[in-house]
């Protein structure tokens, strides 16, 4: 829900979701009234906070799953502005106009490869990068690799040989998630 008083401490605004984790931004007084929805169809909404005027609400969502941050004004409702692309979860408002703390939770997924048998020596990478590589799969005779990677900005599939060498990437969705 994440509820947040406005600057003048006359209304809340907070996060609604249905049971899909579709997020809505809403208001209410905070002596009570009528909820004012704000906008419609993100994806997950992971935080919330106030511009210190009030005339922006900032949070992040992922509507095409991939998390951003965002600024709709609560006067006119409207479309959100995406303000910048990976940011995870917006926790408040800094000291100074113009400032937003945030997390920004970025972490590494890798592809490992273990040799069964005695002696393999252990667990050593194949596919390594600062963004995420998973759903790794060898074909049939066992020298090309496909996996999923966001190292390009977005989910794509690549291709690479057995060892992670010559990674290549097969498509350019450059938008949502695949699934």
């Amino acid at each position: 829900l994440h509820p947040r008083y406005s600057p003048d401490g006359l209304q809340l605004a907070f996060a609604r979701s249905d049971m899909a984790y579709r997020a809505d931004l809403h208001l209410v007084p905070v002596e009570g009234g009528p909820v004012s929805k704000l906008s419609s169809g993100q994806r997950e909404i992971l935080g919330l906070a106030w511009s210190r005027d009030g005339g922006r609400i900032l949070f992040s969502a992922a509507p095409d799953g991939i998390p951003a941050l965002y600024a709709l004004d609560p006067a006119t409702a409207g479309e959100p502005v995406r303000l910048e692309d990976r940011i995870e979860r917006v926790e408040g408002v800094g000291a100074a106009e113009g400032l937003v703390t945030f997390e920004s939770l970025r972490y590494t997924v890798n592809i490992l490869r273990l040799e069964l048998g005695e002696g393999s020596g252990g667990l050593r990478p194949v596919v390594a990068s600062t963004r995420q590589d998973h759903s790794p799969h060898l074909n049939a005779g066992g020298e090309r690799l496909v996996f999923l990677s966001d190292r390009s900005g977005s989910l794509e599939i690549w291709t690479s040989d057995a060892e992670g060498r010559d990674p290549r990437r097969l498509t350019s969705f450059g938008g949502p998630l695949l699934t």
